[in-house]
C-alpha cells in the first residue's frame, strides 16, 4: 500500500494529495473527485455574499467558484469560473455582486485529472443598496480584547455609523478564520471568540460593514494583523489551586517617589495576582490586582500619599478554584515626599519660532502655560535622532534653546518638550524644520508646487541632489520653498507623493555660487490622466493577497493591495517605463516578486509571482516602560530603548517584524528586507512618539550588495514616511563595515530598512548562449548569467529570425533550460534577457537557434556514461538532455551494466550541453528524491525527500524529464535528509 502524497502515473498525470512526491509507473486509482457538498449562501450586505461548503474528497487540487443570474438558464463554461481556491479551504466570500439582485451558485472540487461534478445549486437574493453610501464606518474606540481565557477572549470596539461586526482570526498574520457577522447593525460591538487552544498565539483584525456593504478592517489589510496569547490550562481543568509566587521584591524609582514591586510566577493556571500591603506589624490591605502571567507592578506616587516608615507587601495568585498561599514577605523603608496633586502636563501658548539662524547654530523658542524644563528633538531627517540637550535646568513658561555644531546648508527637523515640577510633560506631535545658512559657494533654488488645478500646496517635500548628495526642504502655507545648495547641478523634484495625483517630472538644475535660481515651479497631475492597468500575483501558480507597488524613474511612485484572491489594478502614467514588484508575508514565510518593466496602455495585465526569501521570525513581548528593552530577531537585527522610552507606567506591547510590503519607492531601493516595529498600549492605540530615543542595528549582507551591484558606502538607513509616500533618510546612521550593520537613533516608530538609490541602470546581457538538442522535439538553451547585478532571467522563443518572439520562461534563478513541445525539423530562435533586482532588464538582443530532432547531443544514447576532459567526474544521460553525476565508484558495483571501459570521452561543449540533474528515484519506490552531495572525497551524500505538491515542483523549475531511474541498492546507500519542503 502506498504512502499518501503527489503521483506520477504512467499516463502523464499528476495528482495532489498530501504529503511529499512520489512517481509511480503503474496505474493508480485515480479519478476526477467528489463534488463538494452542502453548499450555503448568505448575503448580508448589498455587495457582498458569503458561500460556504464541505469537500468530500482528499486527493483535489481546490476548488472553482462558478456564478450565474438567476434569471439565465445557462452555467458558464468550466473554464469561466469566478475564483479558484485552494485545497484547504472551503469558505468564499463574493464582493463583486451587485444590490438587489439574484444569483446561483455552484463550487467544483479539481484535480489535473478534471473539475467534479457540480455541488448542489443555491440561489441567493442580495439586499437593495437603497442610499448612496460609499463611505465605510470609522473605528471610535480601538479594539480591546478582555477576558482571555485558554480557549478565547472577548474583543470590543466602537464605530461611528450602526453596522455588523466581525473579527478575522487565525494562527498567523494570514488569518484564515472569521466569525459571523452580528445580526444586527450597532455602533458598539463586543464579539467573543471561543474553541480556540490553550497557551497559542493568535492573530487578530476586526471587521466592520454597514449596511451598504460599506467596509473597513482594524488594523487594515496593508497592516500587520493584533495578537494575544490564550491562557495554558496546564492544571486548570483539574481544579487546582495555583503555586506561590516566590523572590517578591520592592524597589523606589522615580526620585524615591514610585514604589515597584517584581516577583516569580510559579504556575500556569493563574488567572490575576493579588497584591497585599501593610505598616509593618500592622493589618494587610488587598491594594491590586494584575492578570495572569504579569511579574510586576508599580505603585506611582507611593511616597507623596503615605507618611514615612517600613511597609511590608506580599502577593498571592488565584484562579476559579482559590487563591494559592502567601509569597514571601517583602519590607521597605519610605521615605515621605512632598504630595502634589499636579498631574497635568503643561500646554503650548506660543510658538515654537526659530532665530538667529547661523551656518552651524539656531535658537528654537516656544512658550508653555505653566513653569517648565525645556528639550528639543532634532536632526536632518524627520526621523530626528539627536537630544539637544537634557532638561533645561530652570524652570520658566518661556523655553528657549540654542543648537550648536550644525551642518551649514542643512535641513533640520525638530520637535520640542516640556515638562513641569511634577513630571508631567507635553511634546509636540508635529515636526518643525529649519534650514541653516550656507558657507560661501552656496547657491539659492527657490519656487511653487501647486496642485493639478494650480492652487499652491504647503507641507510638499521638495528635494535636489544627485547620487551623493540630497537637500530637503518643504513648502510654506503659500506653496513656496527654497533649498540652498552647492554650487552644481543638480535633480531637483518633488518627493512627497499625494493620494490622486502623479508627481511632476524631476528638472536638472544648473547654479554658480552666489546665484539665486527663482520660478523653478512644479505642478502635480491627475490621476485622471493615467490608464489602469490591472494583475494577478501568484505563489506556485495560485493567486494570493500581496502588496503591490509600482515606481517610474526618480519621481512616481503607487502602490495598492490585492483582493483576496490577489487581484489588482494601478492607475500609471501610459508611455513611461514603471517597474511593479510585490511582497507578501504567509504563514511565517516572506515573499517577494522581483520588479518586472511595464510600460502600461489602457488594458494592460501584469503577472508577478512571489518566491520566498530569507527573513526572520517576528519578535513579539509584553514590556514593562519602567524596564530596559532589547530584542534580538535570528538575522541579528537589534533593537534597544531605555527605561521609560515607550510611556512612564504600564506596559506594552513592541513588535519587530520582517516586513515584505516595505516598496522601492521612486528614489530608493531596499536591500534585503525592511523591519516594522511598533508599540502598542493596553487599549490597542499605537506609541506615536519615544520619550527617549530608541537605538537600532539592522544588519546587511555581502550577498545583497552583490546583487545590486553597490558597496556597504552606498548604504544609507530610512525610515517610510507612510505620509510623504517615501524612504526618508536617516543622517545620523553610522556604518559599521567590520561588523556589517548600520546603527541609528530614532524617536518614533515605523518601518526601516536599509536601502540605496533607484537603481534605473540595465544590467549585462548574458553571455555563451547555446542551444543543442535534448531529445524528440525539445532542446536544451544554456548561457552565463551576468556576475553582479542580477536576480532573474526571461527566455524568449520565436520560429522567426530577428522577432523576440514569446516569453517562454520568467522569474528563472538558473542557467540552463530544457524547451519541450517542439516540432523536430524546425529552426528555433531564443533570446536570454537577465533581469537586475530593480527590475531592470538587459538590452543587447543576441539570438541563437536550434533545431529540433529525435536525437541528443554528441550522438550519445539515454544510458550512455561520460566525463569530460578532467578525466575525473563520471556522468550518466538520459535520453531528455539531462545528466546525473555518479557520485561514488562504489556506485558501479551496484550495476552490472556499468563498465569502467564504457565510459566515453567528450568535449566541454558536448559535456555542458546536458543539464545536471540530481534528481531521482527508485525502480521499486515512488519517493522522488533530491540527492545532497555532503563530501565527495569522502564519499558523504544525503538523500533529500521532496515534500511538496506537484504545483510547487514545477513552480520551482523542476522539470519532470530531469527524473532518473536507479535501483534499492543505490537509493538505501545514501543517508536520509532532511526533506525539501
Amino acid at each position: 500500500m502506498f504512502g499518501i502524497g503527489l503521483w506520477v502515473i504512467s499516463l502523464g498525470f499528476v495528482v495532489f494529495a498530501m504529503g511529499g512526491l512520489w512517481v509511480m509507473t503503474t496505474h493508480a486509482s485515480l479519478s476526477v473527485p467528489p463534488a463538494p457538498s452542502d453548499l450555503t449562501a448568505t448575503a448580508p450586505f448589498a455587495t457582498q455574499v458569503d458561500l460556504g461548503w464541505v469537500s468530500n474528497s482528499t486527493d483535489h487540487l481546490g476548488f472553482k467558484i462558478y456564478r450565474k443570474p438567476t434569471s439565465e438558464s445557462t452555467w458558464p463554461p468550466l473554464e469561466n469560473y469566478l475564483a479558484h481556491l485552494g485545497a484547504t479551504v472551503t469558505s468564499f466570500m463574493d464582493t463583486s455582486v451587485s444590490p438587489n439582485t439574484s444569483y446561483d451558485y455552484q463550487v467544483r472540487a479539481y484535480n489535473l485529472l478534471g473539475p467534479s461534478a457540480p455541488s448542489n445549486t443555491v440561489t441567493v437574493t442580495t439586499p437593495s443598496n437603497a442610499g448612496t453610501d460609499t463611505t465605510p464606518p470609522v473605528i471610535v474606540t480601538h479594539p480591546s480584547l478582555s477576558s482571555v481565557t485558554s480557549s478565547g477572549g472577548v474583543i470590543s470596539w466602537a464605530v461611528n455609523e450602526a453596522a455588523f461586526g466581525a473579527v478575522e482570526y487565525g494562527l498567523s498574520a494570514s488569518l484564515g478564520s472569521m466569525t459571523s457577522f452580528s445580526s444586527i447593525a450597532t455602533t458598539a460591538h463586543s464579539v467573543t471568540l471561543s474553541g480556540l487552544s490553550p497557551g497559542t498565539l493568535y492573530y487578530w483584525r476586526v471587521k466592520t460593514c454597514d449596511p451598504f456593504g460599506n467596509c473597513a478592517r482594524y488594523p487594515d489589510i496593508a497592516s500587520s494583523p493584533l495578537s494575544f496569547t490564550t491562557l495554558s490550562d496546564g492544571g486548570m481543568n483539574d481544579g487546582s489551586i495555583p503555586q506561590a509566587p516566590s523572590n517578591l521584591a520592592a524597589t523606589l524609582q522615580n526620585n524615591n517617589s514610585d514604589l515597584r514591586l517584581t516577583w516569580q510566577d510559579n504556575s500556569n493556571n493563574e488567572d490575576e495576582f493579588k497584591i497585599y500591603r501593610r505598616p509593618q506589624g500592622g493589618t494587610w490591605q488587598w491594594i491590586s490586582k494584575v492578570g495572569g502571567g504579569i511579574t510586576s507592578f508599580t505603585e506611582f506616587g507611593f511616597a507623596n500619599h503615605f507618611p514615612a516608615g517600613t511597609y511590608e507587601f506580599k502577593i498571592q495568585a488565584c484562579n476559579a478554584a482559590g487563591c494559592s498561599g502567601d509569597s514571601n514577605i517583602y519590607p521597605i523603608f519610605v521615605q515621605a515626599q512632598a504630595a502634589s496633586d499636579d498631574i497635568t502636563p503643561p500646554s503650548l501658548v506660543s510658538g515654537p519660532t526659530v532665530s538667529n539662524v547661523g551656518s552651524s547654530s539656531a535658537t528654537i523658542s516656544w512658550s508653555v502655560n505653566e513653569p517648565a524644563f525645556a528639550r528639543v528633538y532634532y536632526g536632518t531627517s524627520n526621523a530626528l535622532g539627536n537630544i539637544a540637550t537634557s532638561l533645561q535646568s530652570t524652570l520658566s513658561e518661556t523655553q528657549t534653546v540654542s543648537l550648536t555644531a550644525l551642518s551649514s546648508g542643512v535641513t533640520y527637523w525638530y520637535r520640542i518638550k516640556s515638562c513641569d515640577a511634577a513630571g508631567n510633560c507635553f511634546q509636540s506631535s508635529d515636526l518643525y524644520s529649519f534650514t541653516t545658512l550656507a558657507g560661501t559657494g552656496s547657491a539659492t533654488i527657490s519656487g511653487t508646487v501647486r496642485d493639478s488645478n494650480g492652487s499652491p500646496v504647503a507641507n510638499i517635500v521638495v528635494a535636489a541632489g544627485d547620487t551623493q548628495i540630497r537637500y530637503e526642504t518643504i513648502t510654506n502655507a503659500s506653496g513656496t520653498y527654497q533649498l540652498i545648495v552647492a554650487a552644481g547641478t543638480w535633480n531637483v523634484g518633488v518627493k512627497t507623493q499625494r493620494e490622486g495625483y502623479f508627481n511632476p517630472p524631476i528638472q536638472n538644475v544648473t547654479v554658480a555660487a552666489g546665484a539665486q535660481r527663482t520660478g523653478l515651479d512644479f505642478q502635480f497631475q491627475s490621476d485622471t490622466t493615467g490608464v489602469t492597468i490591472t494583475g494577478t500575483v501568484r505563489l506556485f501558480g495560485e493567486s494570493v493577497p500581496a502588496f503591490v507597488w509600482a515606481r517610474e524613474g526618480l519621481n512616481r511612485f503607487k502602490d495598492t493591495q490585492t483582493d483576496s484572491m490577489g487581484n489588482f489594478s494601478l492607475i500609471l502614467l501610459p508611455n513611461l517605463q514603471w517597474y511593479i514588484g510585490a511582497g507578501a508575508y504567509r504563514n511565517g514565510v516572506c515573499y517577494k516578486a522581483a520588479p518586472i518593466a511595464v510600460t502600461p496602455q489602457a488594458g494592460t495585465t501584469v503577472t508577478l509571482d512571489l518566491v520566498s526569501i530569507s527573513c526572520p521570525e517576528k519578535q513579539e513581548q509584553q514590556h514593562d516602560v519602567q524596564q530596559d528593552y532589547e530584542t534580538n530577531l535570528t538575522d541579528g537585527t537589534n533593537v534597544t530603548a531605555p527605561v521609560g522610552a515607550f510611556g512612564t507606567s504600564g506596559t506594552v506591547t513592541v513588535t519587530v517584524a520582517p516586513d515584505t510590503t516595505a516598496p522601492d519607492t521612486q528614489d530608493s531601493s531596499v536591500i534585503g528586507i525592511a523591519y516594522r516595529i511598533e508599540a502598542r498600549k493596553s487599549d490597542g492605540s499605537l506609541v506615536q512618539a519615544l520619550s527617549e530615543s530608541l537605538h537600532l542595528s539592522l544588519p546587511y549582507t555581502d550577498e545583497a550588495l552583490a546583487a545590486r551591484g553597490i558597496s556597504a558606502q552606498n548604504l544609507q538607513m530610512a525610515f517610510f514616511d507612510e505620509t510623504q509616500k517615501r524612504w526618508a533618510r536617516i543622517a545620523e546612521a553610522a556604518l559599521d563595515e567590520t561588523a556589517k550593520r548600520m546603527r541609528a537613533d530614532v524617536t518614533h516608530l515605523t518601518r526601516f530598512a536599509l536601502v540605496s538609490a533607484a537603481d534605473t541602470v540595465a544590467p549585462s546581457s548574458p553571455t555563451g548562449v547555446r542551444v543543442v538538442s535534448a531529445g524528440s522535439g525539445a532542446l536544451n538553451i544554456r548561457w552565463v548569467n551576468p556576475g553582479s547585478d542580477f536576480h532573474h532571467a526571461k527566455l524568449y522563443r520565436s520560429t522567426v529570425q530577428g522577432q523576440l518572439g514569446d516569453l517562454i520562461l520568467d522569474n528563472f534563478p538558473g542557467n540552463a533550460w530544457r524547451d519541450a513541445g517542439l516540432q523536430n525539423g524546425i529552426r528555433y530562435y531564443y533570446n536570454v534577457k537577465a533581469i537586475d533586482p530593480a527590475g531592470n532588464i538587459s538590452t543587447v538582443d543576441l539570438q541563437t537557434s536550434g533545431v529540433a530532432s529525435a536525437t541528443i547531443e554528441g550522438g550519445l544514447t539515454e544510458g550512455d556514461l561520460i566525463r569530460g576532459p578532467d578525466g575525473i567526474k563520471v556522468y550518466i544521460v538520459n535520453g531528455n538532455g539531462f545528466k546525473r553525476h555518479i557520485f561514488n565508484p562504489a556506485v558501479f558495483g551496484m550495476y552490472q551494466h556499468f563498465k569502467w571501459g564504457g565510459i566515453k570521452s567528450v568535449s566541454q561543449d558536448v559535456l555542458d550541453s546536458f543539464i545536471t540533474s540530481d534528481i531521482y528515484r527508485s525502480l521499486n519506490d515512488y519517493k522522488v528524491y533530491s540527492l545532497l552531495e555532503v563530501n565527495e572525497a569522502q564519499g558523504l551524500a544525503q538523500k533529500q525527500w521532496f515534500d511538496i505538491t506537484a504545483q510547487q515542483f514545477i513552480a520551482r523549475f523542476y522539470q519532470w524529464e530531469q527524473v532518473f531511474i536507479v535501483n534499492d541498492q543505490e537509493r538505501d546507500y545514501y543517508q536520509e535528509g532532511t526533506p525539501i519542503q
